[in-house]
């Protein structure tokens, strides 16, 4: 809502525009009047308001050419002499250049930080296991794992269900498994991993109403196009060659009364076969191909 000045105060030409030290167009306005009015009107200020403004001006409203868009973020009363005094509010102008960058509720944020870093995810050394001839396979190497007799586990064999010993030195199909066994014998049992994740803050005059939205899901990133944002240099081509889960979606209040959403994503970078995804769409995907769990809501079980 706009904020409601008394008709009685005065607008004075004393506003001060400036751009703060992260890209903000911060905005100083000042009226003149009885303190009590003042005081009065400040009291009806709140962090977020719009700052009102008239098509022609008046005596105390600005002109709409020159302010409007401008959101209240604090107010102070200075007592003159006698019973007069100065309100002073300071405005922050939201960025409204960008309507991608909506927080579902129609409220546009005023600041967009992106950050990039790397995250380690320790991965399993079966995860090298695949189902063609040139893998190791899984099941050869579980049993292994569980052969009891240590001569034959030293030889890379093991003893299958029906009892007999497999030499997976002599099996076409198990010779690329061996190299794998090797590892885990020198006590090698996971890999480490490091995957790009992709940081957006993005902060609001007021709470956006679409945190949570696909948490755990396969997402696409916002990319920096036309809003005013720290973007690092390739962040556009970052996010197009990878394929990405989102991690993160907080939003927290702020000591100036705005509101900071942080969210986050973790990226695999996608192969030159567009059918080949590396986020399963069976766990992570968020149409009718997601397997449910048995809490989820819905599930007809």
């Amino acid at each position: 809502m706009a904020m409601t000045i008394n008709s009685n105060l005065h607008l004075q030409p004393t506003d001060q525009a400036a751009l703060d030290t992260e890209g903000a167009e911060m905005l100083t306005i000042e009226w003149k009047g009885s303190y009590a009015d003042c005081r009065a009107t400040a009291d009806t200020i709140a962090t977020g308001d719009d700052l009102p403004t008239a098509s022609g001006g008046n005596a105390y409203t600005p002109d709409s050419a020159l302010y409007a868009g401008y959101k209240v973020r604090a107010w102070t009363v200075r007592r003159g002499n006698g019973d007069t005094a100065v309100l002073a509010v300071e405005c922050r102008k939201a960025d409204a250049t960008d309507t991608s960058q909506q927080g579902g509720g129609g409220t546009l944020p005023f600041r967009t930080v992106y950050s990039v870093k790397s995250v380690r995810n320790d991965v399993s050394i079966l995860a090298y296991c695949g189902e063609s001839a040139s893998a190791p396979n899984r099941a050869a190497v579980e049993r292994w794992m569980r052969e009891p007799d240590p001569k034959l586990a030293s030889e890379f064999k093991y003893t299958d269900e029906n009892g007999n010993v497999v030499d997976m030195a002599e099996e076409m199909l198990l010779k690329c498994t061996i190299p794998l066994i090797k590892k885990i014998m020198k006590g090698a049992e996971r890999v480490i991993r490091f995957y790009p994740q992709l940081t957006v803050r993005r902060q609001y005059n007021s709470p956006p109403t679409a945190v949570f939205q696909n948490l755990a899901c396969i997402d696409t990133p916002p990319t920096p196009a036309g809003e005013k944002t720290f973007a690092p240099s390739g962040v556009a081509a970052l996010i197009s060659s990878h394929q990405w889960l989102k991690v993160q979606d907080d939003c927290d209040e702020q000591q100036d009364r705005t509101w900071m959403r942080t969210e986050s994503w973790i990226g695999i970078a996608t192969s030159d076969n567009p059918d080949s995804e590396p986020w399963d769409e069976n766990l992570y995907g968020t149409g009718t191909d997601r397997w449910s769990m048995p809490h989820d809501a819905g599930d007809g079980t």
